[in-house]
């Protein structure tokens, strides 16, 4: 008996693990510190396009990320904005427009507020030249006005990310909230940087490519939870928000062009049913760290306060592979 329980229930969550363990490896490339512009006065020195990107490739990528938060304004689930990053219809998006006009509750209004995507950020390769790791490329990361003011200097500088002619720039930052201003100047003396840094840089258009089904899936479902709609964690292929509301609080479906649901195995033994619970609760724990390192991996004291959690979610996948094998 104990056999056959086993076979039934261990497939799918098997197949789940090792589409996540995989997806882990994937993703692992992909991770870099994000540095956002400190408080005071700093000086970087903007890189020019990866190297992969050939001549003329843009040196800058737009990325914008939406912040699911819950009613108590915690945040829920982290993914990117297809509209924001790449102008396509984006699926939480029209998830959070649907929640917006059935909402009435306070809380829930501003949960739904809190969640948009205002804006695409902007992402730049650069020096932090009075940085603690001056030689060492990060991904700086600035508003788009911000940014406005360094497109400013390229009219009037010409290339300034130029390796050997490029001009640094001293940002300075001032005040907090929404009175925080920032300032954009040419430094009086700039130096040639080493082409050696260009292997180091991390490829921008490839670093903003953090779609998912599951990553969507799990948003659009944090959505419908602020609303009252709670989905169960059920990973397998399905329409992005399914019909399970209660009068008032119906969401409308929304097309993400996913495959159709497959078909689910017969209900196991409550034993089996209740281990297989356990394991969906850790890999829900493990995605979770994976996802929050992808949104806030970055200003040095987020990432360092972590262990290195796509090494160390790989490992407890393993585990829970081996868990599997004892069931």
């Amino acid at each position: 008996m104990s056999t056959a329980v086993s076979t039934g229930i261990s497939t799918s969550l098997r197949e789940r693990i090792l589409a996540k363990k995989k997806d882990i490896k994937a993703k692992s490339g992909l991770r870099a510190d994000v540095l956002k512009i400190p408080m005071g006065k700093h000086k970087f020195r903007i890189l020019p396009a990866h190297p992969d990107l050939g001549p003329g490739g843009d040196f800058w990528a737009d990325f914008g990320q939406h912040y699911i938060k819950d009613l108590e304004d915690k945040t829920k689930a982290v993914y990117v904005c297809v509209d924001k990053t790449f102008g396509r219809p984006c699926g939480v998006c029209h998830a959070l427009e649907a929640a917006g006009r059935s909402v009435t509750d306070d809380r829930e209004v501003k949960a739904v507020a809190d969640s948009q995507c205002k804006r695409a950020e902007i992402m730049l390769n650069v020096l932090h030249l009075n940085g603690d790791k001056p030689t060492v490329p990060q991904i700086l990361q600035m508003t788009p006005s911000t940014f406005a003011k360094v497109l400013d200097l390229v009219e009037e500088y010409d290339d300034i990310t130029d390796l050997q002619k490029g001009t640094d720039l001293i940002i300075t930052r001032e005040g907090s909230g929404l009175n925080t201003e920032y300032s954009v100047q040419p430094a009086r003396t700039s130096n040639p940087v080493d082409a050696s840094v260009l292997s180091n840089m991390t490829n921008l258009q490839e670093f903003i490519l953090q779609e998912s089904e599951e990553g969507a899936r799990k948003a659009i479902n944090q959505v419908n939870a602020i609303v009252g709609i709670i989905e169960a964690a059920d990973f397998a292929p399905k329409p992005a928000i399914s019909s399970r509301p209660a009068a008032s609080k119906a969401l409308p479906a929304i097309d993400m062009e996913v495959d159709a649901p497959v078909a689910k195995s017969p209900s196991p033994a409550p034993k089996a049913a209740a281990a297989t619970a356990a394991i969906d609760s850790e890999l829900d724990e493990l995605m979770a760290v994976d996802e929050e390192l992808l949104a806030t991996g970055t200003d040095g004291a987020a990432a360092s306060s972590k262990p290195a959690a796509g090494s160390a979610s790989v490992d407890d996948l393993d585990a829970l592979l081996g868990e599997l094998d004892a069931l």
